[in-house]
């Protein structure tokens, strides 16, 4: 399956691309880094769905149980939501560092305080200063900003339901699968063809009717997941 959506996400680059080639050359770019992110991953939002699996052969059936919706919606957290503080804890180190706010002799410290602090997350063994833990992420050291993850991460459920109205689907949100809709597609490709040749806010507009990034999709995606997890968790101290 991670090849499946990674394919997915790749070929919503390349679309992009083709879209916006009728742009002049200096716009030929996502609206900005976090869009050319969420559009391959909007597309995967539909073809990870047990409708779509099961159109294509991947799934023997798509016969819906509440055990399912929790199974899927749990893959798809993992996948997706464990990612957000991750991405923020990337870029919040790096900005301190280049902000100078960080001492060379603190950075590992610093960057495992985040983590933990943020994502909940401890190292499994003793880490010092002789170890440079961020570095082992490409985007860290290539200094490609991360924070574009996370922006995508919260736009591409924005883009998916704004689609999915589009496409005239009134169900579980999360069960949506857009393919074959000309009209969602052509929404699509209305924002795509725009590339960054205007502000963000008025592409986000475009396929969302929407001018800023908003968290209420994502929440509605994942509330069967959150109702189930409040229940379980009920004599449970959550947090760390």
């Amino acid at each position: 399956m991670y090849n499946f959506y990674t394919i997915h996400h790749e070929m919503g680059h390349c679309h992009y691309y083709l879209a916006y080639r009728i742009q002049p050359s200096i716009y030929r770019s996502g609206a900005n880094p976090a869009f050319h992110e969420a559009v391959g991953d909007t597309i995967a939002l539909s073809v990870n769905t047990p409708k779509h699996l099961h159109s294509i052969g991947l799934l023997s059936t798509d016969d819906r149980t509440e055990e399912g919706d929790i199974n899927f919606l749990m893959r798809q957290a993992l996948e997706r939501v464990v990612l957000l503080p991750y991405a923020l804890v990337v870029d919040k180190w790096r900005w301190e560092v280049e902000r100078g706010d960080v001492a060379p002799k603190d950075f590992n410290a610093r960057y495992w305080q985040l983590r933990r602090d943020i994502q909940g997350v401890a190292p499994p063994v003793k880490r010092s200063e002789r170890d440079f833990d961020p570095g082992a992420k490409y985007h860290v050291a290539a200094g490609i900003p991360y924070i574009r993850y996370f922006i995508s991460f919260l736009i591409q459920f924005q883009f998916h339901e704004a689609l999915c109205k589009e496409a005239g689907y009134t169900g579980p949100i999360h069960l949506c699968d857009i393919y074959g809709s000309k009209e969602a597609g052509t929404k699509l490709r209305q924002m795509m063809e725009l590339g960054r040749s205007k502000p963000w806010q008025d592409v986000m507009e475009v396929i969302t009717g929407q001018r800023s990034i908003k968290t209420s999709a994502i929440l509605s995606y994942f509330k069967p997941l959150m109702d189930w997890l409040k229940l379980q968790n009920m004599d449970n101290v959550v947090g760390w």
